[in-house]
């Protein structure tokens, strides 16, 4: 759900890794994108989605996972669990904002509040993101 916001409605389908390649450089596995799924959210809907989204990391529940560098966009959560257990933690995320390359959802079981739990998992993710494959080399952001 989280991608077809980011993706302005298209929903693609989700995939762990776009390339494995063996260490002698052969092609073991390549994921193409291809759209699963569309949403039906007008455009004017999706901004203030979006924009909603990202003041949940900049001032709200998702703060844990703001980092200054990069506008993400995110939504916490606890889900309910037997009586007596902590509720299970999530925090959903999509960065950057404005051109979003990253959608991550971070599920821990037991976990208590998203936002105290699963969201500084998301923000270390981000940032790991951040740094190994949106910048290049030189410092400049990639563009694919």
């Amino acid at each position: 759900m989280m991608s077809g916001i980011a993706n302005e409605n298209y929903i693609p389908k989700p995939f762990i890794a776009k390339l494995i390649r063996s260490p002698w450089g052969m092609v073991l596995l390549q994921h193409t994108t291809y759209i699963k799924n569309y949403l039906y959210i007008p455009k004017r809907i999706l901004g203030i989605m979006k924009d909603s989204l990202e003041q949940v990391v900049e001032k709200g529940t998702g703060k844990a996972a703001y980092l200054p560098e990069i506008k993400t966009a995110g939504k916490t959560g606890s889900a309910e669990n037997i009586p007596g257990r902590k509720t299970h933690a999530w925090f959903t995320c999509f960065a950057p904002k404005d051109q979003p390359s990253i959608v991550i959802t971070v599920f821990l079981e037991n976990g208590g509040h998203g936002g105290s739990t699963a969201a500084p998992i998301a923000r270390d993710i981000i940032k790991w993101w951040y740094n190994h494959r949106l910048k290049g080399k030189n410092g400049t952001q990639k563009t694919n």
